[in-house]
């Protein structure tokens, strides 16, 4: 599995194709800080971090990728492995939809899998991003494998809620969760690590994600999407 493919699914699987990108200077430059010392926790939500109710919908726009807007829409759940898990359907015009699944539970909000194309990518466990009662405390850590087609490609990751954030996006101005995550997986090329930060107001969802890659002799490689609308059911 080549590092490129990996990144379009496990950390943009909403892309037509992977360029390489350079993040342009300014405030987010260093986005992913997972070795800071952690000193505050912030208030708990009193509504979903990601309302899940069927036929809620978000327009995001990509922001440094050759695509431009993507729709988000909840669709029906499905069971697996005896837990109800959240199916997020991902379209562009002029490509076929694509996937992103997550576990919500009373403890922790694990990402599921990812797919694109032909492809989809499996995380064995799921790796929870999220712990329930919200802490700032010790990262989540998590063990395993990245499941693409037949081909388990073992895997370390580790996910922490930072604080609460003042986020602007299209659709406006947030309050939200940050949680910082990232996933090294050992490919033919070395080890290869993937970051994602994703901002989630409570009673909304998602409103900003940021997706890094680094690989062996390669540019980092960053994307980003924005809330631009937002239609909920609940």
């Amino acid at each position: 599995m080549r590092p490129t493919l990996l990144l379009c699914l496990v950390a943009l699987p909403l892309l037509v194709g992977c360029k390489n990108f350079r993040l342009a200077s300014g405030e987010d430059d260093h986005f992913i800080h997972l070795p800071e010392e952690i000193n505050a926790t912030p208030p708990p939500p009193t509504k979903p971090l990601l309302p899940a109710t069927v036929g809620n919908s978000w327009v995001y726009q990509i922001v440094n990728a050759e695509s431009g807007q993507e729709r988000t829409t909840v669709a029906p759940p499905r069971i697996i492995n005896g837990v109800s898990t959240v199916v997020l359907l991902n379209t562009q015009a002029g490509t076929p939809p694509r996937e992103d699944l997550f576990q919500i539970t009373n403890t922790t909000l694990a990402h599921v899998s990812s797919s694109g194309g032909n492809t989809t990518v499996n995380l064995k466990p799921p790796m929870p991003l999220v712990r329930f009662p919200l802490t700032l405390k010790d990262p989540l850590e998590w063990q395993g494998g990245v499941m693409i087609g037949k081909a388990l490609v073992p895997s370390r990751g580790r996910s922490q809620l930072r604080e609460v954030e003042q986020v602007t996006v299209p659709a406006g101005t947030f309050m939200a969760y940050r949680v910082d995550s990232a996933l090294d997986t050992q490919l033919r090329e070395g080890t290869s690590t993937f970051w994602t930060t994703r901002w989630f107001a409570e009673g909304i969802g998602i409103v900003k994600t940021r997706y890094m890659a680094h690989t062996p002799n390669q540019p980092d490689r960053v994307f980003s999407k924005e809330l631009v609308s937002y239609t909920l059911k609940e």
